[in-house]
């Protein structure tokens, strides 16, 4: 492994290997790479959510949010899940208007909370959302029950100014504040406990 740009010696060889420009140019060309691959992967791991859809429907005196997720998630949260930790998801949403020469004002926020956790007697997922509950007899099913969101009331429809043009935002994270006191420890050390999406936005004018 290059350190400084130079290799070790071996003793017993009666050599040893000089350094030149080129080979520090090498090595530090190669330690950028090698850091550019670790904030990669750690981005990636920090995006295992990923948006592929939202909207709002008009529902009873508001407005709901449907949206589609694609949620995965690494070795550590697979095993901790199997051995009984629930591990809870929020699905944040935000309502803001534009404004000129200045921030957007925001107007409505909402919380969706997913519960998703291991029954080792029957050997299946559930997945529990305010809405209802779910079993699932793989890993796969329930992520994919996790991240479809539909029909969550979000806003009061008296709110909205007709005509006016609005920026509604959402996403979905692992809520690590809901983990078990040990394993809350362990996600201020790690990011093995990051799960989230990027906000996923789009303009609304009702």
């Amino acid at each position: 492994m290059a350190c400084g740009s130079c290799f070790p010696t071996t003793p017993t060889m009666g050599f040893s290997m000089l350094c030149s420009p080129s080979a520090d140019r090498h090595g530090w060309l190669e330690a950028l790479a090698g850091a550019c691959l670790l904030f990669v992967a750690a981005v990636a791991q920090a995006e295992a959510i990923s948006v592929h859809s939202a909207e709002l429907v008009p529902v009873a005196d508001g407005y709901a949010l449907n949206a589609d997720f694609s949620v995965s998630l690494n070795p550590v949260v697979i095993e901790a899940l199997n051995k009984g930790v629930t591990i809870h998801f929020v699905v944040d949403f935000e309502l803001s208007r534009p404004r000129k020469y200045w921030f957007n004002k925001r107007v409505a926020t909402a919380e969706h909370s997913v519960r998703l956790s291991y029954v080792p007697l029957t050997r299946q997922y559930e997945v529990s959302n305010g809405q209802g509950t779910y079993m699932a007899e793989s890993l796969g099913a329930a992520l994919q029950r996790v991240g479809h969101v539909r029909g969550v009331r979000v806003l009061n429809g008296a709110i909205l100014r007709k005509g006016s043009e609005y920026e509604a935002a959402t996403r979905m994270r692992l809520d690590s504040t809901q983990l078990p006191p040990p394993f809350q420890v362990s996600s201020l050390t790690t990011r093995d406990w990051v799960i989230e999406s990027d906000w996923y936005r789009w303009r609304l004018k009702p």
